[in-house]
């Protein structure tokens, strides 16, 4: 998987990651925005949130990001989501990808 080469076909792409993996794929966002300024990159975490709160930020942050005119990539851990987030979650964003 391209992180890059999904960015140039997406606006939004949010990634579920595993959360051994995590660390690598931040390293790898990270490096994508200091070759494009328009990269937003940003790790979304439930914490404490209920599913209807997270959701309320999720589409509050991706709609920041659209007015700004820029692409972003969000990881996601694959434990703080369920099947009906996940569902959500894809109302909101051009690409959503387990990797």
């Amino acid at each position: 998987m391209d992180l890059k080469e999904d960015l140039m076909k997406n606006d939004i792409v949010i990634l579920i990651v595993q959360k051994n993996d995590i660390t690598n794929k931040l390293v790898e966002a990270n490096k994508l925005t200091k070759t494009d300024p328009k990269v937003s990159v940003m790790m979304l975490r439930k914490a404490t949130l209920d599913d209807i709160s997270f959701i309320k930020y999720v589409h509050n942050v991706i709609s920041q990001v659209r007015l700004a005119g820029l692409k972003g990539l969000f990881l996601c851990l694959k434990e703080d989501l369920n099947e009906q987030l996940m569902e959500d979650l894809k109302m909101f964003v051009d690409e959503l990808k387990e990797v």
